[in-house]
């Protein structure tokens, strides 16, 4: 991966913190729509317009279309951070799900 490359998914990463931390600061404060919207902010920011397509894909070949661990992980993150937020238990199981088959992803990816 290129230097510019790796300086943006590096970027990225961080500002994906950033929104994780204050959506889970809305919900601490009892804004949960606040703190969703920020979870989606965040999976807008990381996966752009292939968003819509990732999510009806199955977990691996998300992961294999979007490529980089470091962003895998931080769609993960994202999907988790958001299975806080969900009051529906199937989708909160769902997204629970989601997220723990793209953590291991990336664990195969680094092995």
């Amino acid at each position: 991966m290129s230097t510019i490359r790796e300086d943006y998914v590096l970027k990225q990463i961080e500002r994906i913190g950033e929104l994780i931390t204050l959506a889970l600061g809305f919900k601490a404060s009892g804004k949960t729509d606040h703190a969703l919207m920020t979870v989606d902010a965040g999976l807008d920011e990381l996966l752009g317009e292939e968003r819509e397509l990732l999510e009806m894909a199955d977990v691996q070949t998300a992961a294999r279309l979007i490529a980089d661990p470091k962003k895998i992980k931080a769609y993960a993150d994202l999907l988790s951070t958001k299975m806080k937020f969900v009051e529906n238990s199937k989708h909160r199981s769902f997204l629970e799900s989601r997220s723990q088959t793209l953590f291991d992803e990336v664990t195969m990816m680094s092995n």
